[in-house]
């Protein structure tokens, strides 16, 4: 057990509704406080970039090559249905069989 005049405390606690974190150590001497806080950020960003920057932001790219990969399939498939069954513009082609409907209505 530590001698009570050189009892040390370290405190960690998130700030509500915030990214923040509050970190405070108590010390006999102001110096070694403030290095040990300062240490403790640089481990804590170092360790942060170690794990989100490489697999997040592969997984991501990934996932977006992906997304453009079925989203250009996707685009293919239409435009062959649309050449395969006439179809040049969908509001177009509504326009014109409301007017044959309306047409054939009259007559």
């Amino acid at each position: 057990m530590p001698h009570p005049e050189c009892a040390e405390k370290l405190t960690v606690a998130g700030v509500k509704k915030s990214n923040v974190i509050e970190v405070s150590f108590q010390h006999r001497d102001p110096k070694v406080a403030a290095r040990f806080v300062n240490l403790l950020v640089e481990l804590y960003k170092d360790m942060h970039l170690e794990i989100f920057s490489d697999p997040q932001s592969s997984f991501i790219d990934n996932q977006v090559a992906q997304f453009e990969q079925k989203l250009k399939q996707s685009e293919s498939q239409m435009e062959a249905f649309k050449q395969s069954n006439r179809v040049f513009s969908l509001e177009e082609q509504r326009t014109l069989l409301l007017q044959q409907r309306n047409e054939l209505d009259t007559n």
